[in-house]
């Protein structure tokens, strides 16, 4: 998976993708899958707008499914 250049930042930091990379996160569900969606594409979301993330993040830490709480 190789997302770059300006469409994909843009992309990226669209709280409305939150979804979308969980399913991601959950579904690809290994660690060689999970740490790029993780690293490139959900942290700038983490990084922009920490104060709206916190209260989805909280959720994610309680779930059932290890690949939500990574």
């Amino acid at each position: 998976m190789a997302w770059t250049g300006r469409a994909a930042r843009q992309f990226q930091r669209c709280r409305d993708r939150l979804e979308l990379y969980e399913e991601l996160i959950v579904n690809g569900a290994w660690w060689d899958y999970v740490d790029p969606v993780a690293g490139a594409l959900f942290w700038p979301l983490l990084r922009d707008d920490r104060k709206e993330m916190t209260s989805a993040m909280r959720g994610w830490s309680r779930s059932a499914d290890f690949w939500n709480r990574f």
